[in-house]
C-alpha cells in the first residue's frame, strides 16, 4: 500500500474494522462534530446541503465534488439542510462509496 499522505487519515482508518458508524472512535466523532459546527448556517444547528462538499474537503476527503456528494445527501434528507445526526447517516453512506471509487 502506498504511504499515507502526511496528516491525512487512511481510508481504512476512517472506516474502522467494519465501516459502521458505531465503530467511529469518540475522537473521530468529536472531529466530525467540530468540522460540522464550522460549516453550520449562522444561527442554526444545520448545514446547507450545498456545503457538504466543502465540509468533506475540510475533513481531507478526495471525493468531494457536489455531483457525487449530493445524490448521497439526498438519500438521507429531502430538505435543503441537515443536522449532525443526518450528516452522520450520510457519512456512513459516503465512506464505503469513497472507498469503492478508489
Amino acid at each position: 500500500r502506498s504511504s499515507q499522505l502526511q496528516g491525512l487519515p487512511d481510508l481504512d482508518e476512517l472506516l474502522g474494522e467494519s465501516g459502521e458508524r458505531d465503530h467511529l472512535c469518540e475522537g473521530r466523532r468529536a472531529r466530525l462534530q467540530a468540522a460540522f459546527r464550522r460549516f453550520r448556517v449562522p444561527g442554526s444547528a444545520d448545514v446547507h446541503i450545498n456545503d457538504v462538499s466543502g465540509l468533506l474537503q475540510y475533513l481531507g476527503h478526495i471525493i468531494a465534488c457536489k455531483e457525487k456528494v449530493l445524490p448521497l445527501v439526498k438519500q438521507v434528507t429531502s430538505f435543503e439542510y441537515l443536522g449532525f445526526d443526518e450528516f452522520m447517516d450520510f457519512y456512513q453512506l459516503f465512506l464505503p462509496y469513497e472507498k469503492q471509487e478508489f
